[in-house]
């Protein structure tokens, strides 16, 4: 922001000027360095419920447990060469990431 008010303003001198361009440039060499990037991939499980009693909430949570259970493994014998993390997160975390994704601008200055 300052580089384009910076650009536009006359009062501002040419080092000052150049300073900020290079402030910028750091900036987006690092933004952009693949070595600095970590890949998130997520899965989301669902289990349909049949009907809103806590017996069959009990029984979905059961079924979710053993798919989350059973994709873990699943993923950790692919991946076992790779540097990588099997982590489970709650619906909170969850919406969280979500909305990182979605609306990164905004999350940033939501974090709690």
């Amino acid at each position: 922001l300052q580089h384009v008010k910076s650009s536009q303003d006359n009062e501002v001198n040419e080092n000052l000027r150049q300073l900020r361009a290079s402030y910028l440039y750091e900036y987006q060499q690092k933004e952009t360095d693949l070595s600095m990037a970590v890949k998130a991939h997520f899965i989301v499980l669902k289990e349909k419920l049949k009907k809103p009693t806590l017996e069959y909430l009990q029984e979905a949570e059961r079924r979710l447990t053993e798919k989350r259970e059973e994709i873990i493994r699943a993923i950790h014998q692919v991946l076992n060469a790779y540097d990588s993390q099997q982590e489970v997160l709650s619906a909170k975390e969850a919406l969280s990431v979500l909305h990182q994704f979605l609306d990164y601008k905004t999350s940033i200055y939501n974090q709690h």
